[in-house]
């Protein structure tokens, strides 16, 4: 996929990707105790999302953000890797009080753990891929499944998942069926028996 980014969009996220490793050098305090309430450890975020950093970010109306010194909103961000697993496409935030509102740098990654989708060990004996709604959930599940970006352009790979995809709960399994409509068969959507999100 790195392939078919712009040129000049792969050097604004080279030039952001520099500004965050040198902006989460050393962690904060922040980082600390989002790291601790998430319960995960250093070697699974690295494996799984590069770097995960606590800095305070500037939003914009296209689900962009930017690195602010003041007045930003405090917000976990970590790199986009594509399906090898390795080679970051994206940098995802969003903010600490508001995990659901995830917006990135360059809008070409699709997904967090893109690369489980298509790995056949992922749907070993059986097992769904497990569809999470935002990044908190899938670094609590020690990042076993994806969490997708942009739910408008799951079809175009999610689609390719050759099992199961499990929903958190019976409302995010309608709420993938209808975004899936027409490219995936609603039945191979499944969500945990009497499971209801609350309200």
């Amino acid at each position: 996929m790195i392939d078919d980014i712009d040129p000049s969009v792969i050097s604004n996220l080279d030039a952001m990707r520099l500004e965050l490793y040198e902006r989460g050098a050393p962690p904060s305090r922040e980082w600390l105790e989002y790291k601790r309430a998430l319960g995960i450890d250093h070697d699974t975020i690295a494996a799984h999302a590069g770097v995960l950093c606590v800095l305070p970010l500037q939003y914009f109306a296209n689900r962009t953000f930017d690195f602010v010194d003041e007045d930003g909103i405090l917000s976990a961000i970590c790199e986009v890797l594509d399906t090898d697993g390795e080679t970051t496409v994206d940098l995802a935030a969003w903010p600490l009080h508001r995990p659901e509102k995830i917006a990135t740098v360059t809008g070409y990654g699709d997904a967090l753990g893109f690369w489980q989708v298509e790995n056949p060990a992922t749907y070993f004996g059986g097992a769904a891929l497990r569809i999470h709604r935002t990044a908190d959930a899938w670094f609590r599940a020690g990042c076993c499944g994806v969490v997708p970006l942009n739910l408008a352009s799951a079809p175009r790979w999610l689609s390719c998942a050759p099992g199961n995809l499990l929903a958190e709960d019976r409302d995010h399994g309608w709420q993938i069926a209808r975004a899936m409509h027409g490219y995936f068969e609603p039945r191979r959507i499944l969500a945990p028996v009497n499971s209801r999100r609350a309200a």
